[in-house]
């Protein structure tokens, strides 16, 4: 039920008669759309939710209805508000972690300056072994492994739309994505590699997905299910190569692109270029979060998870209907708008902070690469 928002409304009438609301809402869990009103003759009535998540499932309907006095109704609702308070402060914020003590590699929940150990799998319903190990003295790693990532991919232009703007939430049927390779991971704390030959590379800070389980076909109300957790991402991108400067060459009456710089899939997809945090987290409310870009101290990206086009729930569903989902694939959710601040491109020297709250921070270093380019032009 992560990332859903509870409603209970209790609705009586005084002895006079008077119309009265009583409303809680209880954070965790996802948009209420509906309400399923009771009422009585006998001077009593209660209002009860139908809840849904971000996916418009029903997941509850007829929360509370009975006929009691309006104080053995208040009194049951209170106790039904307790225990689904309960319910929703246990679902606890996890970071798992992947790491190596110098002779194994595992996984883990990173508790503080410790980390619990896990048998098994991250995506097979690891188990805690009850051993633990200080932070100091393993080393994280990535936390999936590049060499069983089958898909890195990302959506472009989903976040530039508003809530507070006033307008519609606009439909993208379908959305323009892209893909990056296991290669192209980097570490949340290094370095982010810029080439001679770049003209304009940006940062894209946004939230990544992680799929826990095969799936084809899934349905955008199923789709949560398929949603692991959550990490922080930094789409590095190279945006002059992305448009291929495209132009019309002698010889062709159409535009063709320009060979003289590297290629779309490039400028997306070259080493370094897929950065993500050092956890993959569960139990935070991924529709909803704060997300911060700073460049050298200096906070040049502001949004919220909320502000998405297709909801992370619709990304899945889409991409699953071309190709199977399998787990540890990374879905790159879009960038959040940039600040007036934003200088429009990165340089060697620069360092990129970014945070999403209860999530986590990468922050990265742009380096330069030295090696030579490879090829000489040709002699005519």
């Amino acid at each position: 039920m992560t990332g859903q928002t509870l409603t209970v409304i209790l609705r009586t009438k005084s002895d006079s008669g008077t119309k009265i609301d009583l409303v809680t809402k209880l954070d965790g869990f996802g948009d209420v759309l509906a309400r399923n009103e009771g009422s009585t003759k006998d001077g009593c009535g209660i209002g009860c939710t139908q809840l849904f998540d971000d996916s418009r499932r029903p997941k509850m309907k007829k929360l509370f209805r009975q006929k009691p006095t309006c104080a053995a109704a208040t009194l049951a609702l209170a106790v039904l508000v307790n225990v689904m308070g309960a319910v929703l402060n246990a679902q606890e914020i996890t970071h798992y972690v992947r790491y190596t003590d110098g002779v194994t590699t595992s996984y883990g929940i990173l508790d503080g300056e410790t980390v619990r150990e896990l048998d098994g799998d991250l995506f097979a319903n690891p188990q805690p072994t009850g051993r633990t190990h200080k932070l100091s003295d393993v080393e994280l790693m990535l936390p999936v492994d590049p060499m069983k990532t089958t898909h890195v991919v990302g959506v472009a232009g989903n976040t530039s739309w508003r809530a507070d703007s006033g307008r519609p939430r606009p439909t993208v049927l379908h959305p323009r994505w892209f893909t990056k390779f296991p290669t192209s991971l980097q570490r949340w704390d290094g370095p982010i590699e810029i080439y001679p030959e770049s003209e304009n590379l940006d940062w894209e800070g946004e939230l990544v997905l992680v799929i826990g389980k095969k799936g084809r076909h899934i349905s955008v109300e199923d789709a949560p299910d398929y949603i692991f957790g959550v990490t922080v991402g930094n789409d590095v991108s190279e945006n002059t190569w992305y448009g291929e400067g495209m132009r019309v060459v002698e010889g062709s009456s159409r535009p063709r692109p320009d060979t003289n710089m590297p290629t779309r899939m490039l400028s997306k997809a070259s080493d370094t270029w897929a950065v993500i945090g050092k956890s993959i987290v569960t139990g935070a409310n991924y529709t909803d979060l704060r997300v911060t870009i700073k460049q050298n101290d200096v906070l040049v990206g502001d949004g919220r998870t909320s502000n998405m086009i297709n909801s992370p729930a619709r990304l899945v569903a889409y991409l699953s209907r071309y190709f199977t989902l399998l787990p540890g694939d990374l879905i790159y959710t879009g960038t959040v708008p940039s600040t007036d601040a934003n200088p429009g491109r990165m340089a060697a020297g620069d360092v990129v902070e970014i945070e999403i709250e209860d999530v986590g921070v990468i922050r990265n270093e742009v380096v330069e690469v030295t090696a030579p380019f490879p090829l000489e032009p040709l002699n005519d």
